[in-house]
């Protein structure tokens, strides 16, 4: 398993129609061959930018580096231009792959 993370900052502008509209990102996502899940946060009030941004993060679980690879070449770049033309500079995301070290359980 491999967790891409996507981390986004969103301008308050933004934000109500950003929402909706990465909600329906992430059941696409997922959707597709390879994706297990997704998680969607929001970071505490005390971690906001300086800049007044809103910082969103979502980890996608994908069963292999290789359909990540996949999603990333034949998916990302349309969700990117699709956020790019509907946002413009409102919105910026960055993405990066976490690879499980060790997992620990209470017990």
């Amino acid at each position: 398993m491999v967790v891409y993370e996507v981390s986004v900052a969103v301008a308050p502008d933004a934000h109500n129609e950003y929402l909706p509209w990465l909600r329906d990102r992430v059941r696409q996502a997922i959707a597709l061959d390879g994706f297990a899940a997704a998680l969607w946060y929001r970071p505490e009030a005390t971690e906001l930018r300086k800049d007044g941004r809103i910082p969103l993060v979502v980890h996608y679980l994908v069963r292999s580096r290789r359909d990540l690879e996949r999603y990333l070449r034949d998916h990302e770049p349309k969700m990117q231009a699709e956020m790019e033309e509907r946002f413009g500079g409102r919105v910026s995301a960055s993405g990066r792959v976490l690879h499980r070290m060790e997992a620990f359980e209470a017990g």
